[in-house]
């Protein structure tokens, strides 16, 4: 019964294991080849798909570039780098080296012209103050009393007197230009008569056409001071062809255009007359009385004139 019992046992455990590998088998069998079909059926489709979707963007991207590129105008060179192309091809090195001499040279003429002019300035500075010393050495001769004194109040005594002598030097300036003046007038018609000179105009003009007319020679219409001077004008009017005026008027009172009062007169006789309407007067060529020639008449009329200058009073002071 043991022997029995225990071939029962193992042929059950035999049975239940060939049961059991081939039910692993029909399993693995059945299972396996649908397994891999399904995993391989679906992983190919997405593949596919990625790699057509990779292609698909990279051709939009090549697409896209090659329209971009396109569409986009070239980019033209900058100004800046075409100077910058143009400054290199210009300053090359040898173009650098002359362009550094040039410099130096010219640092080196600026050099020498501030020494030259320090030079000047100095030479100057050094002629002023010998001068100075000079003028200081001047004043202590004028007067002994200044050598005691300090150099500030020898340069303000020495002030005071150069005003004075600028003074003296516009006078002497004033009486040089009349003197030509003078000259120059004696060269043409002028004459000369004691102290004054006297143009005797042979144009024809109203008394304050006259009047205007001698203050452009610098003088003024003749106004008569003494018995001389009235005998020398009637001595020059007789030999004339036409009346003179003088520069006598009428303005309240008888006056002479250079705005003295007439003390002295020649009056003709019986003149003047009516003087707020006939109010200048004229030296007339044909005098019947000497000294006694002077008639008035209208400013209109038309009359030869007569220019005095006499030397400038401010000469003598």
């Amino acid at each position: 019964m043991t022997s029995k019992t225990t071939f029962a046992l193992k042929s059950q455990a035999v049975s239940r294991t060939n049961v059991g590998a081939m039910s692993r088998g029909a399993s693995t069998t059945r299972l396996g080849p649908k397994s891999r079909g399904a995993s391989t059926t679906r992983m190919a489709p997405l593949s596919r798909g990625v790699s057509t979707t990779n292609m698909g963007l990279k051709s939009a991207m090549a697409s896209r570039t090659k329209l971009g590129a396109r569409k986009r105008p070239a980019k033209k060179p900058g100004i800046l780098n075409a100077l910058r192309y143009q400054m290199k091809e210009l300053f090359t090195p040898g173009f650098i080296l002359y362009l550094s001499a040039v410099v130096c040279a010219i640092l080196v003429f600026i050099i020498l012209w501030i020494g030259l002019l320090y030079h000047q300035k100095l030479k100057r500075a050094n002629v002023q103050v010998a001068a100075i010393n000079r003028m200081l050495d001047y004043a202590g001769m004028l007067q002994p009393s200044l050598k005691e004194k300090n150099d500030t109040e020898k340069m303000l005594h020495l002030q005071k007197l150069a005003d004075i002598l600028a003074v003296w030097t516009l006078k002497t300036m004033e009486l040089e230009n009349a003197i030509v003046d003078i000259t120059r007038k004696l060269q043409l018609r002028w004459e000369q008569y004691n102290e004054a000179i006297y143009l005797f105009e042979e144009r024809a003009m109203t008394w304050y056409a006259a009047k205007e007319a001698c203050e452009s020679y610098q003088a003024a219409l003749v106004s008569v001071e003494d018995e001389e001077e009235e005998e020398f004008l009637e001595s020059k009017a007789q030999n004339a062809h036409q009346d003179y005026w003088i520069g006598l008027y009428w303005l309240d009172t008888w006056k002479w255009a250079d705005g003295s009062n007439a003390e002295k007169n020649h009056w003709a006789t019986n003149k003047p007359k009516d003087s707020m309407k006939n109010p200048c007067a004229v030296l007339p060529t044909k005098c019947r009385t000497s000294q006694k020639c002077w008639i008035n008449i209208r400013c209109g009329e038309n009359r030869r004139l007569i220019c005095k200058k006499k030397p400038d009073k401010r000469w003598f002071s």
